[in-house]
């Protein structure tokens, strides 16, 4: 009785995060439209609307920028359910040394740089295009 072979999983690979590919994403940054996170599309949508209106009402600046903080502050405490939202933060011992999500303004666990990582392609495991994730040891040693 023959065994299946399981392709081991590519957990040490830089493109690998929460089980997902991210090598695409690294070579062609937004490429894929349908990877970015839609609460942050839809955040995005809201503010070039409040910008039409800033202009259209000739709103100055420190005026328009209040608007705007208290009604980010509403969309925030409102925000659009999303299939794939998992409270909480992206673990920041699955990034590399030099990676941080410093532009995470959502509280979901699946955010990462502006996408939403369930949407990217599963990892297949390791494949051809496998890249050892850089470790401490790598980089002094």
């Amino acid at each position: 009785m023959a065994g299946k072979i399981h392709p081991l999983p590519g957990v040490n690979c830089a493109s690998f995060l929460q089980g997902r590919c991210l090598y695409e994403e690294r070579i062609n940054p937004g490429l894929h439209a349908s990877w970015r996170c839609q609460v942050l599309v839809r955040l995005e949508e809201e503010y070039d609307r409040f910008l039409d209106q800033a202009e259209h009402f000739s709103l100055d600046l420190r005026t328009a920028m209040n608007i705007w903080e208290n009604r980010a502050d509403a969309l925030m405490g409102v925000r659009p359910p999303c299939g794939e939202y998992s409270p909480g933060r992206l673990d920041i011992q699955e990034l590399g040394e030099n990676e941080r999500p410093e532009d995470a303004v959502l509280d979901c666990a699946h955010y990462w740089l502006g996408l939403c990582l369930p949407k990217l392609p599963p990892c297949s495991g390791v494949c051809p295009l496998f890249a050892p994730r850089k470790t401490q040891q790598t980089e002094t040693g």
